[in-house]
C-alpha cells in the first residue's frame, strides 16, 4: 500500500478544516485549544503535501537507479539477520495496522466533538493532517537521499536477479513506522491536554501498541530492517508531538499596533 495514496484525502479534509477555522482567542474550558491560523497552517499543509507528491512522482518514474546491496557482514548487528534471511510475507498485517491507526485518529476526532469537551473537530483534524503531511514529506526526502537497499534486495542479489526497481532501495526509513508514530504522537499529546489521566494513558498505550505492531510487521514482512522502523517511529513520533505543541494556545499574548508617529506594544495574560 502506497502511503501517498492517502495524501489527497488528507489534503482535502484538512484544507477544508483550515479554511473554516479562525484563530482562537480564548479557552472555553479547562481543555487546551489548538490555535489554528488559515495562512500559516494552510501554507504548511499545502507545501508538505506538494513536496511529498513531487518526491513520490520522481520515485515513480524509475529515474533513480537503486543502489546495490553490500556485504551483509558490514550491517549493524540488529539488521544483519534480516539481510541474511530469505523469509518474506505479504504486507497485509502492517497495512491493516496502519489503517487501524487511521481509524484510531478518526475516532479521537469524533469522540472529542461528541463528548463536548470544548474542543473543535477542525482543530484536531488540522493537527493530525499536518503531522501526517510533514512526516510523509520528511520520510520521502530521507528515502531518496539515503536509498538504502531493502532486505529483499539482498535476497535478489543472492539469486543473481537485477535490481531494477527504485523501490528496492527505499528502505531507510520506514514510511509505515513514521506515519504510525506521527499519528500516535499527536494522539498522545492531544490526550494529555484533556485533563483526564486515565484516558491519556489508554490513548498512549493504544498508539504505542499499534506503532509497535506496524513496525514489527514491516521487519517480519521483509520490507525493512529493524533500524529502519526504529528511525521511522522516532522521527514520526517527534513530529507528531511537535505539531500539536506548536498549536497549543498560551496564556500570554503579545500584540502590536502602528499609529501615526509611533507604535504600541501590548501584553495580555489569562489567569
Amino acid at each position: 500500500m502506497r502511503i501517498a495514496a492517502l495524501l489527497p484525502i488528507i489534503g482535502l479534509l484538512t484544507a477544508t478544516a483550515t479554511a473554516n477555522a479562525a484563530p482562537q482567542s480564548a479557552m472555553t474550558s479547562s481543555t487546551a485549544h489548538m490555535a489554528i491560523d488559515p495562512v500559516t497552517d494552510g501554507a504548511l499543509l499545502t507545501t508538505s503535501l506538494a513536496f511529498a507528491l513531487l518526491l513520490e512522482g520522481i520515485v515513480g518514474t524509475g529515474e533513480l537507479r537503486p543502489q546495490e546491496p553490500v556485504d551483509e557482514s558490514v550491517l549493524l548487528g540488529i539488521d544483519r539477520w534480516r539481510a541474511e534471511s530469505d523469509y518474506v510475507q505479504d504486507d497485509n498485517i502492517s497495512n491493516i495496522g496502519l489503517l487501524a491507526m487511521g481509524a484510531y485518529v478518526l475516532a479521537d476526532i469524533v469522540l472529542v466533538e461528541a463528548l463536548d469537551r470544548g474542543d473543535r473537530w477542525y482543530e484536531y483534524l488540522v493537527v493530525y493532517g499536518e503531522s501526517a503531511a510533514i512526516t510523509l514529506a520528511v520520510t520521502d526526502l530521507a528515502k531518496i537521499a539515503v536509498r538504502r537497499p531493502r532486505p529483499v534486495a539482498y535476497r535478489l542479489a543472492r539469486t543473481g536477479e537485477t535490481q531494477a526497481s527504485t523501490n528496492t532501495a527505499l528502505s531507510f526509513f520506514s514510511g509505515h513506522a513514521s506515519m504510525a508514530g506521527a499519528l500516535a504522537g499527536s494522539a498522545t499529546y492531544l490526550a494529555w491536554t484533556r485533563n483526564s489521566p486515565t484516558e491519556a494513558w489508554i490513548v498512549t498505550a493504544g498508539g504505542g501498541l499499534l506503532t509497535a505492531l506496524v513496525s514489527t510487521m514491516r521487519v517480519v514482512e521483509g520490507k525493512h530492517f529493524p533500524s529502519d522502523v526504529l528511525a521511522g517511529a522516532l522521527v514520526g513520533y517527534a513530529i507528531g508531538v511537535l505539531v500539536p505543541h506548536m498549536h497549543v494556545e498560551t496564556p500570554i499574548a503579545v500584540s502590536t499596533q502602528f499609529v501615526d508617529g509611533g507604535a504600541t506594544l501590548g501584553v495580555s495574560a489569562r489567569f
